[in-house]
């Protein structure tokens, strides 16, 4: 029986992640991952990806070769924002305006949308639009919990901190280095309350990077 289970799931990720030939552009398109309500392929990751760096004021477009570590990264990134953009839909207040949709839109380079790599996809405004509006409601909703996941840093915590790892600041005292070290104390609460939240979110929709499976 056991055999028989692990020999289905393979053959499930196998043809999961079998290419598909894009009706949209020249790209060969594949499932990368999955949640309950939506099936990732490699063509949206890549257009993820494009629409980030153009927000980043990149100047070059190029996309991550799909066995790359890089790709695997990009491809959690879009697991991600999906998860946070749905999950935001059930709180009014998280969702964009039409003000805060047109101030995004306008930080795009027009360049995105003529370099090679874009063309090779080929994407529908109403594709683009639904993952860059998807990444811009993600990133409100991320700040908002970053936000309120901020607990002030006490003195004692940080001097803790610095006695438990003397070694990195060498001879110089405590003094020198108390705000630094409550900042980096409070980036690290922060982020790991993100993670476990996306761990949650992760669970609750089913989500799955077909990548880590192989």
């Amino acid at each position: 029986m056991f055999r028989s289970s692990s020999t289905f799931s393979l053959i499930f990720i196998f043809f999961s992640l079998a290419p598909l030939s894009s009706v949209h552009g020249e790209l060969v398109s594949m499932t990368v991952a999955r949640s309950k309500d939506h099936i990732f392929t490699s063509r949206e990751v890549h257009m993820q990806h494009l629409l980030e760096i153009s927000l980043q004021g990149e100047k070059q477009f190029e996309t991550f070769s799909e066995d790359s570590k890089k790709f695997f990264g990009q491809v959690e990134k879009t697991l991600v924002e999906h998860l946070v953009s749905t999950e935001a839909a059930h709180f009014s207040s998280m969702r964009l305006l039409p003000e805060e949709k047109e101030k995004a839109r306008n930080r795009l380079s027009p360049a995105v949308f003529q370099s090679a790599a874009w063309k090779k996809l080929a994407p529908t405004k109403e594709e683009w639009e639904e993952v860059f509006f998807r990444k811009v409601q993600a990133n409100k909703f991320i700040q908002f919990r970053a936000q309120s996941s901020v607990i002030p840093i006490s003195d004692s915590e940080a001097r803790k901190y610095f006695d438990e790892n003397r070694l990195k600041f060498g001879n110089l005292p405590f003094g020198q280095f108390q705000e630094n070290i409550k900042i980096y104390l409070r980036r690290s609460q922060v982020e790991q309350r993100l993670k476990d939240w996306y761990d949650v979110l992760r669970s609750k929709y089913k989500a799955r990077n077909l990548l880590s499976e192989i």
